[in-house]
């Protein structure tokens, strides 16, 4: 058997509009290959997971990253809870030495339960192209309260990697957000040279600081989430940036907010206006291509599934269906009269 997950088997046609989870693929993973490999499987099953769930390509746009080619340029996945269920009986010997793979990836846990269940995930690779991490995003919004809603394979710490290196050539100067999903938000605005930190518990990386300082960019715009902790992260970066030998701007939103905010408020135009505008108040300027509006459709009017996605942020809540003590029904209320009504006559 083939170590490649080219020819993952398929069940019988589905919609993928419905969300069915019935034909997904099923893992096709080798236990003998090294950890390298065996994660970049896993990594694209989850991305054939993602194209046959339309649940959570949902997920994806109520975000407004809806451009054509952000799974396959980045390979978005998927994980549909359904990776230590569809694995070899765990008293197999197959089973065992699988599972017993997987935990020490960091890919399922020791209840068996998958890592990523239930999240959006997003292959981390360094410098040379390796693929050295996972990152999960939860896709549903009806999490227990404490759940994590961003997930890595490695500690704090230690992660690592840069996002979209190939887009860091060729530039004077790059956009750095706190998260993926920002960097996405001005990636589908067409500002295509842009990375990221891995969120505001971890540190900069040396990786990502050594692509930065050999590449051409001499000017980082720094797009961090506008709150105490996104501050002070930020500064932390600029600090480090600045002993590298690198110009460092600050992009300020709007309190609270960050680029997918803005995103979504305002369409991609509106990123390009704040990036340009930061850069004028310093004196420098980039060109920026023209965003064309076939291209890329504002995310509030973008159609999901031939729907257009909600707007408000949250659903709202259903009438409770009691009645509170103080309010009774005019069939009780005849009740307690009638008996009252016989006795007076």
């Amino acid at each position: 058997m083939s170590a490649t997950t080219s020819a993952l088997p398929v069940r019988a046609a589905h919609d993928s509009s419905s969300g069915s989870c019935s034909s997904l693929p099923e893992p096709w993973l080798d236990p003998t290959t090294d950890d390298r490999a065996l994660l970049s499987q896993v990594a694209e099953w989850y991305q054939r997971c993602l194209v046959a769930d339309g649940g959570a390509q949902q997920s994806l746009a109520r975000r407004g990253l809806v451009h054509p080619e952000l799974l396959t340029t980045f390979g978005w996945g998927f994980a549909d809870r359904r990776l230590g269920a569809l694995l070899p009986g765990p008293k197999t010997h197959a089973g065992k030495a699988l599972r017993a793979r997987l935990q020490q990836l960091g890919l399922l846990r020791e209840s068996g339960h998958g890592h990523f269940n239930g999240s959006l995930t997003l292959p981390i690779y360094d410098a040379a192209g390796a693929l050295i991490d996972i990152y999960g995003r939860k896709a549903t919004r009806n999490l227990v309260r404490g759940t994590e809603l961003h997930c890595y394979l490695s500690a704090p710490a230690d992660r690592r990697g840069v996002f979209n290196a190939a887009g860091l050539s060729g530039t004077d100067t790059v956009i750095l957000t706190d998260s993926p999903l920002n960097a996405l938000s001005f990636w589908s605005a067409r500002l295509r040279n842009v990375t990221c930190t891995w969120h505001e518990q971890a540190t900069i990386g040396d990786d990502l600081v050594a692509t930065l300082t050999e590449s051409t960019a001499s000017r980082v715009v720094l797009a961090f989430r506008n709150t105490k902790q996104g501050v002070t992260h930020g500064e932390a970066v600029a600090s480090r940036l600045t002993q590298a030998g690198l110009e460092v701007l600050a992009l300020t939103f709007p309190a609270n907010r960050d680029a997918n905010d803005v995103l979504l408020r305002s369409g991609p135009a509106q990123l390009v206006v704040l990036v340009q505008e930061r850069l004028s108040r310093s004196g420098t300027t980039m060109t920026f291509p023209v965003l064309a509006r076939e291209d890329q459709p504002s995310p509030l009017h973008a159609e999901v599934n031939g729907k257009p996605p909600r707007k408000r942020m949250f659903a709202r809540l259903p009438k409770p269906n009691f009645r509170p003590r103080h309010q009774s029904s005019s069939r009780q209320r005849r009740r307690s009269v009638a008996p009252n009504k016989r006795h007076s006559i």
